[in-house]
């Protein structure tokens, strides 16, 4: 498994970020589960990720080479998403697409094509897709 830590705010400088992911000051990270540096990733890192890569580093501590990395993503993985909750199969079922706020025990909402609902779209139809800084949609 590889961890991801995207858009730290505070980060060890001797550690190589991902450099395409960089944005402002903020720095993105993946690390070989078990070889993650001793740090608060979780508070300085506005999201973190699972991913499922069969990545060979031996016995590196510093993160994933750019060749590892790049090995990776060119053989391709599986990333799947398990709902919490069974409301995202209805908001699809009309139409919509499931998205959760960024913060624990968050109820899922649907976007349908006349905006954000909690439950399901009240008609089928095409679906406007809107960014909003605190939400992850499917």
């Amino acid at each position: 498994m590889v961890k991801c830590f995207y858009n730290c705010t505070l980060y060890p400088p001797s550690l190589p970020d991902i450099e395409c992911l960089r944005y402002g000051l903020k720095r993105s990270y993946a690390f070989m589960e078990g070889a993650i540096p001793e740090f608060d990733w979780r508070k300085y890192c506005e999201s973190t990720m699972r991913v499922p890569v069969d990545v060979k580093t031996g016995n590196r501590r510093d993160g994933l080479s750019w060749d590892d990395f790049g090995r990776a993503l060119k053989e391709g993985f599986e990333l799947t998403w398990r709902s919490p909750e069974s409301g995202c199969r209805s908001c699809e079922a009309s139409g919509g697409f499931c998205g959760f706020g960024n913060g624990p025990n968050q109820k899922p909402f649907c976007f349908c094509n006349d905006g954000k609902r909690y439950d399901v779209c009240s008609d089928k139809g095409d679906v406007t897709l809107a960014f909003e800084p605190d939400f992850i949609a499917i």
